[in-house]
């Protein structure tokens, strides 16, 4: 497997959550594994994601809460989790730009073969819908 995708949640929202997991269902390559992991959040919100998972084709290969608390140190070892030469990590409300997006995202990968890759522009979307875009 080349590309892990880590999905790192801290008090992730039902509905922000549901999307990104739907985003990555519609996905054309299913060439990835899902690792979860949680960022500190205060209550273990697992069962959330376990039962949303369930309901779906989409296992994660780990999801599991870990007790220490502290931010950034659960997204270490969700990292340390995946198995794939890449990671690409998303949040509870982050959502793939079409169903294609994994597909060229691992011709990207592939072909340039980057230790380290950042995105040069985000996109958000404001209260109504609006895409609104960011430099990065």
């Amino acid at each position: 497997m080349d590309l892990s995708i880590l999905l790192v949640q801290y008090r992730p929202g039902e509905g922000e959550l549901r999307r990104t997991l739907a985003s990555l269902l519609r996905q054309s390559c299913r060439d990835f594994e899902l690792v979860v992991a949680d960022d500190g959040s205060d209550e273990d919100f697992f069962p959330l994601t376990r039962k949303i998972l369930q309901k779906t084709a989409l296992p994660a290969q780990n999801c599991q809460a870990h007790p220490q608390r502290r931010h950034g140190q659960k997204r270490l070892n969700g990292a340390k989790q995946a198995t794939g030469k890449w990671v690409f990590t998303v949040s509870p409300g982050d959502y793939l730009y079409d169903a294609d997006t994994v597909a060229w995202l691992l011709e990207v990968l592939r072909r340039d073969a980057p230790r380290v890759a950042f995105g040069r522009l985000a996109c958000y979307a404001d209260r109504n819908g609006a895409p609104i875009q960011r430099p990065g």
